[in-house]
């Protein structure tokens, strides 16, 4: 067991976290699609889903050997090499251009996902980075939470959940059917002015656009890029697909962001 620094401010801290955002985002993301929300009684706390499965098809367009080959050589990833090799999901960094330094990174792997610490060079000010495949049942109370959207380095637009944290700011989000976060605090004087508004995690999220898999799932993952890319319509000629109808889905069950949000 990592030490406090080590993850989301420790495995019981980010555990809870994840739980809170994984709530959030499933009821924000349904919000966003046009669904009902109606709350039931909760009395024994969240109820944990199955994990969703992870879209190989999508990550396997999305990933970049060469840029993971160089993330893995980062000390941090070095350092937790068996981590790395066993964690369950995709595993998301910053690419080039993004704000984030990676120099003392601490990575941890868990049952369903990981958790990254990294202090950054700004006396105070600390960014968290979470993956976890599970999700769980938005029933009871959901608190008030609005759906956003930001612009990938890679041009992609993804919908997030931005909220503001008592010493920071927190984005939630989902991709290839995981369930990620992105959290920073500033702890000192000289760190404030990067928690006065949303922009930096903002941009911490833009940049979380390197994709890394660990040996647990690369068999997967080169299955996925085996498979022939599906063929477009002959020159010339035009198709017409009728947008797919969105059906109410019983709120018991939480939708990955992908399978709801069109764009």
């Amino acid at each position: 067991m990592p030490g406090e620094n080590a993850g989301i401010g420790g495995a019981v801290n980010g555990n809870r976290l994840r739980i809170a955002m994984s709530v959030a985002l499933a009821a924000t993301m349904a919000g966003i699609a046009g669904f009902a929300l109606q709350g039931q009684a909760q009395d024994n706390g969240p109820r944990v889903l199955p994990p969703a499965g992870i879209d190989f098809k999508t990550m396997s367009r999305d990933y970049n050997g060469d840029s993971a080959a160089l993330a893995r050589r980062q000390p941090g990833m070095r350092n937790a090499a068996k981590d790395v090799a066993i964690t369950p999901i995709p595993i998301l960094l910053p690419g080039n251009g993004s704000p984030v330094t990676l120099d003392g990174m601490v990575y941890y792997s868990f049952e369903g996902g990981y958790d990254i610490n990294l202090p950054q060079n700004v006396p105070g000010l600390k960014v968290m980075l979470s993956g976890n495949d599970t999700y769980v049942a938005a029933e009871g109370a959901i608190p008030p939470v609005k759906g956003d959207r930001v612009k990938l380095d890679n041009g992609q637009v993804e919908p997030v959940i931005i909220q503001q944290s008592e010493d920071g700011w927190l984005a939630s989000f989902t991709r290839y059917g995981v369930s990620y976060t992105a959290e920073m605090t500033c702890e000192t004087q000289a760190a404030q002015s990067y928690c006065a508004n949303d922009s930096y995690i903002r941009s911490v999220t833009a940049s979380l656009t390197t994709v890394v898999v660990g040996e647990r799932l690369q068999a997967q993952l080169g299955a996925a890029q085996q498979q022939p890319p599906v063929a477009g319509p002959p020159p010339g000629k035009l198709t017409t697909v009728p947008p797919k109808a969105i059906t109410h889905v019983p709120f018991k069950k939480a939708v990955p962001a992908e399978q709801v949000i069109k764009p």
